[in-house]
């Protein structure tokens, strides 16, 4: 546990470096391009964004349920700040070390698979200038 503290800062510091990188990117990616492209990289922002949290959240129950089994139901309450704060830096090594990493990495593999499909889980869920919704169909879900 002693470890994982010592190099706190440096996993702050590492965080923060990948959010404005992840940050940037997808600003620079999806404003300079156009249309179809600029909501493609906006829709695989998204995506890997949910799929970095779903990693993150897995992994933090994980933690979670290794310390339930580790010990007695009484003595995880006994040193609960201190497990608290173990908590708490895990959390921030494991979003620098692979949540982040995740999320970048995908973004390409969204954008790759959204460009492959023809974009139709975009046409599906996110606004389309070019299709005319009837009385019958329903609006996008994201119109950004």
């Amino acid at each position: 546990m002693e470890n994982i503290n010592e190099y706190l800062p440096r996993y702050v510091v590492a965080l923060f470096i990948e959010l404005i990188i992840f940050s940037g990117f997808v600003f620079f990616a999806s404003s300079k391009t156009k249309d179809e492209v600029s909501r493609r990289w906006k829709a695989s922002a998204l995506i890997s964004i949910l799929y970095g949290l779903v990693i993150h959240f897995l992994l933090m129950a994980i933690i979670v349920l290794g310390w339930i089994f580790e010990k007695d139901f009484e003595t995880l309450f006994a040193d609960l700040p201190k497990k608290l704060l173990s908590f708490a830096s895990q959390t921030i090594g494991l979003a620098a070390i692979i949540t982040m990493p995740a999320i970048i990495i995908g973004v390409f593999i969204a954008y790759h698979y959204l460009w492959q499909t023809g974009d139709r889980l975009v046409e599906k869920y996110w606004k389309n200038p070019k299709i005319h919704y009837g009385e019958n169909q329903k609006p996008p879900y994201f119109k950004f």
